[in-house]
């Protein structure tokens, strides 16, 4: 039996009104295998009769299934020369102006679901482990982003600030616009003390935890980055307890601003206490 006569029978069972759940049970295999086979099974039946010549392997149509597009599966392919054909390559051209989701800020913090429920499309990848996703508009990601700065602006408007700006993205080159203002920092209370004090404890474990990593003959990198992972969160944390001890007077704030934005890590970023070159003159 040939691998597309596996495909087309899940589907063949799917279309008399099976449940996945029972089609898994039936051939005794995973719901995702039966999922991941229905997906390629509704492949174009151009690329579906090509793979029977074996003109296009398996990893090549897993690929190509990231798309529920015909025509976009097609062209991807036939219009690709020889060399550029590779599971990566193909993933490439059909996810071509789409925003993976795995690592990106924005992604982050609007969030896969509240991205939906806007009527975003996300593409997943059945064949890769890690399920990856893609976002099919960035236009609505960045819009959704903006309206939840902007709300969050509204806020921050009401501590006194002359001025507050909501930015998708800061860099150092646009904080060297301006000057900060003179604060005074303010002794933390005794829960930001205690927090502190745990945070420092977390991050000393931490230490010990990948020192033992660079020891071990052996180590998992899937660990190591679960450690990185929750470093930043605490250097994170640190930081805006730190920043939240800052306290400036009423008439400084008049004539200074505030940025709320995005970090590189999907949360809110507050730089508080900024003056533009104008108001400093």
């Amino acid at each position: 039996m040939h691998p597309a006569d596996e495909f087309e029978a899940f589907k063949a069972l799917i279309d008399e009104g099976k449940g996945v759940e029972d089609v898994a049970a039936r051939f005794g295999v995973s719901v995702l295998t039966v999922q991941r086979r229905l997906k390629l099974s509704a492949l174009s039946p151009k690329l579906l009769a090509l793979y029977r010549r074996d003109g296009i392997n398996l990893d090549q149509l897993m690929a190509l299934a990231l798309s529920d597009d015909h025509e976009a599966q097609e062209h991807a392919w036939f219009d690709a020369q020889p060399w550029d054909r590779t599971p990566p390559a193909l993933r490439r051209k059909l996810t071509a102006g789409e925003v993976e989701a795995a690592g990106n800020a924005l992604v982050r913090f609007v969030g896969i679901e509240a991205y939906e429920v806007a009527g975003g499309v996300v593409r997943r990848d059945l064949f890769d482990d890690e399920q990856s996703r893609f976002l099919s508009d960035p236009s609505l990601l960045r819009r959704l982003a903006s309206e939840k700065l902007g709300a969050l602006a509204g806020a921050l408007r009401e501590e006194g600030w002359g001025w507050v700006d909501a930015r998708l993205e800061v860099d150092s080159h646009a904080l060297r616009q301006f000057t900060p203002c003179d604060h005074v920092l303010r002794e933390a209370t005794l829960l930001e003390q205690e927090e502190l004090a745990a945070l420092a404890q977390r991050s000393a474990e931490l230490d010990q935890q990948a020192q033992a990593l660079d020891d071990a003959p052996e180590w998992s990198a899937e660990e190591a980055e679960l450690i990185d992972l929750e470093e930043q969160d605490i250097a994170a944390r640190r930081k805006a307890i730190q920043e939240g001890l800052k306290t400036w007077a009423p008439e400084a704030k008049a004539h200074a601003g505030t940025i709320v934005t995005v970090s590189r890590e999907g949360d809110v970023e507050v730089i508080r206490g900024l003056v533009r070159e104008g108001d400093r003159r």
